[in-house]
């Protein structure tokens, strides 16, 4: 099941602040993909540690993914494609950096509940990669804002 099927994603996206909906980068899914996975982690996080994470680890996975959506709005509100396809580039590396830290806290979650969160991120990761190529070859010289 694809992200926007999920009936998890829709609910969290109907309880989303209404001054984050009306941003115009709340139009692009990625932006959204990133930041569910960043609200996901959090619980996450919470539940690592009271299984006995170390801090450090769960600090790292948050930074990951805050990085990701952070990375996504910057790359948003560049006006040309290197300059977007730049920090498109960092949110990429900071999804995998994510997929790691979920890895290293794999005993202190379930199993069902960690192949779901690496599945939101392969998706996203997938997402921001079609866009990097779309800019790359289709908007080198676009002044895109």
């Amino acid at each position: 099941m694809t992200i926007i099927e999920d009936p998890e994603f829709r609910a969290w996206e109907q309880q989303v602040r209404p001054s984050l909906q009306e941003d115009p980068l709340w139009t692009l899914h990625s932006y959204r993909v990133a930041m569910f996975a960043l609200q996901s982690a959090q619980d996450d996080v919470a539940l690592a540690q009271r299984s006995g994470a170390d801090h450090d680890m769960t600090a790292q996975l948050l930074r990951a993914l805050g990085s990701v959506s952070a990375n996504v709005a910057e790359a948003f509100g560049r006006p040309t494609a290197t300059d977007r396809s730049r920090f498109v580039s960092y949110a990429i590396g900071s999804v995998r950096e994510a997929i790691s830290w979920y890895h290293a806290l794999a005993p202190y979650l379930g199993a069902g509940e960690l192949d779901r969160r690496l599945e939101v991120l392969s998706e996203l990761r997938r997402l921001l990669l079609g866009y990097l190529r779309w800019l790359r070859t289709h908007a080198p010289r676009l002044r895109l804002a």
